[in-house]
């Protein structure tokens, strides 16, 4: 089965519907400009109530070492997510417990993809929703030229009604969700959520 990493996790309600519903991983935003941004304490507290075997994730965008190795220790959280314009010198300090987050846009992207030596490349913004149908399906072709090439989470613009079909292009290793099953930012949308899962499991 492809993996899934329900991300922009702010509460700890959503993180047990979505290890209920089958996820296999939570990511919490420390990027103080997203409406998704968790608190160290709260982060510490939801993740301390887990169960075992499941994967936690901090998202950061262009942060210190220093404060990303803090925000670690003081969470628990295991793998970090780099998501802003990080060098790849910068992301292997954190291995083997990095993933680098890469936009699918503009010229270069997929040669950028070889210079980060990470367990994982998130593939975010590969869907953008002014696009039509056809211009989507052409970057779900270009991302499974990356999936052959890297483990490769797929992210951006995935719903309920459209994992199952990027699945069938990429072959993705994982998925990554957020505001494709919310209420509102940062709130979960269960019945989306349990939809969403659904679909993967589907797909597989």
């Amino acid at each position: 089965m492809v993996r899934v990493k329900v991300c922009g996790i702010t509460n700890a309600k959503d993180a047990e519907r979505a290890i209920l519903y089958g996820c296999h991983a939570l990511g919490f935003i420390f990027y103080a400009n997203s409406p998704r941004a968790v608190t160290v304490e709260t982060a510490r507290a939801i993740v301390r109530d887990l169960p075992p075997l499941v994967e936690t994730v901090g998202v950061f965008v262009d942060e210190s070492e220093g404060r990303i190795r803090k925000t670690l220790e003081a969470t628990g959280i295991q793998t970090v997510q780099l998501h802003g314009e990080e060098a790849p010198a910068f992301c292997a300090r954190f291995e083997p417990r990095a993933i680098k987050a890469i936009r699918m846009q503009g010229g270069g992207w997929m040669e950028r993809l070889d210079e980060y030596r990470v367990r994982g490349i998130l593939l975010d913004g590969f869907v953008d929703p002014h696009e039509s149908g056809v211009a989507g399906r052409k970057r779900w072709t270009l991302a499974r030229e990356a999936a052959s090439k890297r483990v490769v989470i797929l992210a951006g613009g995935l719903t309920p009604s459209n994992v199952a079909e990027a699945i069938g292009l990429v072959h993705p290793y994982g998925v990554d969700v957020s505001r494709g099953v919310e209420r509102n930012a940062g709130v979960k949308d269960w019945s989306k959520l349990k939809a969403f899962m659904e679909a993967v499991q589907g797909a597989a």
